[in-house]
């Protein structure tokens, strides 16, 4: 696989070369959002649940950085300004809990983004390698593989590699889209409970 990029590579002209640099930056962009993503949303997952074992056990839960943790800081800082029916204080809740995860979605767009992009640059890189296939070919007056080789090769690599940075920006943002509606889910369900907590304290 290897001598079949790095061939292709030698063939390609600067436009496949620049194609495929672009898509390289890409696929190191999307990894490093997947990467930070994930070592982010397992830290939350654990700190969620530790606060919802906690307030099983009806104690305080210990304020470590995570949503839930910042919507109760809210939450305790508004009781302590002014009094607040459980309904109202709910609704301010939830606001909060919204903005917190989008805070943690932020990139995510630009995942989707990659997803998109990446399979256009390489189909690009196809048609414009497919163009000098036949660019040469009306040159030469020839149909010899020799003659039309740089040309197909920089048309299937950077298709290859067009969709090799796009499925796994794909599947990723796919799913961390669903692992924030589910930690979403989680903390809607607690807010009712918290807000009664924090007015009784």
């Amino acid at each position: 696989m290897g001598k079949i990029l790095l061939s292709a590579w030698q063939h390609c002209d600067w436009a496949g070369k620049l194609d495929l640099v672009v898509l390289g930056i890409l696929s190191v962009i999307s990894w490093w959002i997947m990467i930070e993503k994930y070592l982010l949303m397992r830290r939350i997952h654990q700190r969620q649940k530790n606060f919802e074992d906690t307030l099983a056990d009806q104690k305080i839960p210990d304020i470590l950085p995570s949503p839930i943790h910042q919507v109760f800081l809210f939450g305790r800082n508004l009781v302590q300004k002014e009094t607040w029916s459980e309904e109202k204080l709910v609704v301010h809740l939830e606001k909060v809990a919204v903005r917190e995860l989008e805070t943690i979605g932020q990139n995510l767009s630009f995942l989707a983004a990659i997803a998109t992009v990446a399979p256009f640059l390489g189909l690009l890189g196809t048609v414009w390698g497919l163009l000098i296939a036949f660019h040469n070919m009306y040159i030469t007056g020839s149909s010899s593989i020799k003659v039309v080789a740089s040309g197909v090769a920089e048309a299937l690599v950077t298709t290859v590699i067009g969709l090799v940075v796009a499925i796994p920006a794909a599947v990723g943002y796919s799913y961390f889209t669903e692992s924030l509606k589910k930690l979403g889910t989680r903390i809607d369900a607690l807010l009712p409970e918290l807000a009664e907590i924090i007015i009784g304290k």
